[in-house]
């Protein structure tokens, strides 16, 4: 009748992996043109599944496959998202996920900030984030061997000028088919100041150029999203 369902796919896929015991890498490739309206439900099962150790990778099909919802289940479920437009394509994308999963090393990673007293979170992009009292705890995922995975995070300050803090923390992670690791994360000081010149003299470049990127890429996911609302005003901007 014209619908995808894709949920259905996905959770017969998800449910296929769940009984496999510790110790084995596993991971969805879902391969669709998107024409579906159930992309709230979809997100939750990727998301869900990423809970669970599962990762979820998509693949947009057909000229005009919906780039909003492949690559906010991609985000999801903490995959890999590609366009495919022909058969050496397809090989490609599916030859790098089998590398990846053959590759993952790591499970379960995850990092916890400590925040000082006066800083606060506000949200993080390239891991599942959750806020206490004390600071906020970062859920990366699978990694797999020689991988780089970037976390921006958004912090808030209300700090009189001459106050001092420290952001802290420390990484841990499960070993595919070993045990557990961990590794603490030298702190970042912190100076409230109220001159302009000595924040923009204080600034680091490459970091910068990397946090301007991953903003860069949710400015364009938001935009594909707007813009497959019909709010074009807003996908413009």
């Amino acid at each position: 009748g014209g619908g995808t369902a894709i949920p259905l796919g996905l959770s017969r896929a998800l449910d296929a992996l769940a009984g496999e015991h510790a110790g084995r890498v596993r991971r969805v490739v879902l391969v669709s043109d998107g024409l579906d309206s159930s992309r709230p439900q979809s997100e939750s099962l990727a998301s869900t599944s990423f809970e669970r150790g599962i990762t979820v990778s998509s693949m947009g099909i057909g000229l005009d496959f919906d780039e909003s919802y492949m690559g906010g289940l991609a985000r999801a479920g903490h995959g890999n998202f590609g366009f495919v437009n022909d058969g050496p394509a397809l090989a490609s994308f599916l030859s790098r996920e089998l590398k990846e999963t053959a590759g993952t090393t790591v499970e379960a990673a995850s990092v916890r900030v400590m925040l000082p007293e006066g800083v606060h979170f506000v949200r993080a992009t390239g891991a599942d984030a959750r806020a206490d009292a004390s600071g906020v705890e970062l859920k990366v995922g699978s990694m797999f061997a020689g991988e780089e995975r970037r976390v921006l995070l958004e912090l808030s300050a209300n700090m009189n000028e001459g106050n001092t803090g420290a952001v802290s923390g420390y990484a841990s992670w499960q070993r595919v088919g070993a045990g557990q690791g961990t590794a603490s994360i030298p702190a970042l000081q912190l100076v409230a100041v109220n001159d302009t010149a000595q924040v923009d003299k204080s600034r680091d470049g490459t970091v910068l150029a990397r946090a301007t990127s991953v903003t860069a890429s949710e400015r364009q996911l938001e935009a594909a999203k707007a813009y497959s609302d019909g709010d074009k005003g807003r996908a413009d901007a």
